[in-house]
């Protein structure tokens, strides 16, 4: 549960249990990938899933925005590292997504902003020029591209999936 609290106020157990789940898992998981990829004729390929919020910074969500910066920078130089083994690796960045995730998101930058979740998640659609959240199917179908043998020189790329919300 992602949760929206000020800097001075975060709490390092939770500070600690956002990057084990956040960056420590996806550091784990993409060095067994790369040590099984690596014996494989083919090779392989890895996405990364971070968040426009790792391309940018907002009040009260440092913690997880740093996290998600993290695992940009861990997917940028494992790019370096395994683009010479033929080993692809890619990282998606979605915007707002339509999942449980965003609700406690919702209410806690509405508090900090001084309305109720509503009036956020409306303000935040509208910001959007597709105004609406992505459901979790359309980025599913970027991370299926970047998996597909249609994009074999694609390589190192942090995609945006966020309806225009990025850059």
């Amino acid at each position: 549960e992602s949760k929206v609290i000020p800097i001075a106020a975060f709490d390092i157990a939770d500070f600690d249990k956002v990057f084990a789940v956040n960056v420590r898992s996806a550091f784990l998981g993409s060095a067994e990938a790369v040590r099984i990829m690596m014996g494989q004729p083919d090779r392989g390929k890895i996405v990364f899933t971070a968040s426009i919020a790792g391309l940018k910074g907002d009040p009260g969500v440092s913690v997880y925005c740093s996290s998600k910066h993290a695992v940009i920078g861990l997917a940028r130089s494992i790019m370096k590292e395994c683009g010479p083994l033929g080993i692809r690796v890619n990282v998606v960045a979605p915007g707002p997504v339509e999942t449980r995730m965003m609700r406690p998101l919702e209410e806690g930058l509405a508090a900090l902003m001084g309305t109720d979740a509503a009036g956020f998640q409306a303000a935040l659609s509208t910001a959007i020029p597709l105004a609406r959240y992505a459901e979790a199917e359309e980025i599913a179908g970027t991370v299926a591209f970047l998996m597909s043998d249609e994009v074999p020189y694609m390589h190192g790329e942090v995609i945006t999936v966020g309806g225009g919300l990025y850059p």
